[in-house]
């Protein structure tokens, strides 16, 4: 599983961020890690992430399914049942936007969301379960304190009623 530094940077820099200290920073380290190591070990090992690029896209699909959840009210059930219908939506706008580099700034802010999480894979959770899996896997890697902070995401609780219980944990892994 890629470190959630390493997908929160390459998630920043993908959806066109400025490039901040921390950012050439953690390719300028990744780099002179993989040039010590002579290449023995992969460019993405030595930025953090999985050398697996489909596990590297899932877990930034995942981050933005995660954004996209914020703009929807409700419990955490209602929540996951809404983003997969805002899902099966977009996917009906997709091919009309899938050759864009950037979304359009017209887009609300959960299509946004969506629109980059389609653009790094269009593979989208096919069930409810699936996309409530999918936040969760963002939540399960993170310290809860650094949730909002990483990627902002602080208020989604796959276990609790209420979206807003500080009570429960984020995920089954995770107690507040």
């Amino acid at each position: 599983m890629a470190s959630v530094d390493a997908i929160a940077m390459l998630r920043s820099i993908i959806a066109g961020d400025a490039v901040d200290a921390d950012a050439v920073a953690w390719v300028r380290d990744g780099m002179q890690r993989w040039l010590l190591q002579g290449g023995s070990i992969s460019v993405p090992a030595a930025l953090g992430l999985n050398p697996k690029p489909l596990s590297v896209r899932k877990a930034l699909r995942n981050s933005w399914l995660c954004e996209a959840a914020l703009h929807l009210d409700g419990s955490a059930w209602s929540r996951a049942t809404a983003l997969q219908r805002a899902i099966a939506r977009f996917n009906y706008r997709w091919p009309r936007l899938r050759h864009l580099a950037a979304p359009p700034e017209s887009l609300a802010p959960i299509d946004r969301a969506l629109f980059l999480a389609f653009k790094v894979c269009a593979d989208m959770p096919g069930s409810v379960q699936g996309v409530r899996d999918a936040i969760g896997a963002v939540a399960a890697h993170i310290e809860p304190s650094e949730v909002i902070e990483k990627l902002g995401c602080g208020e989604i609780s796959m276990s609790s009623p209420s979206l807003h219980d500080d009570r429960h944990a984020l995920s089954d892994g995770i107690r507040r």
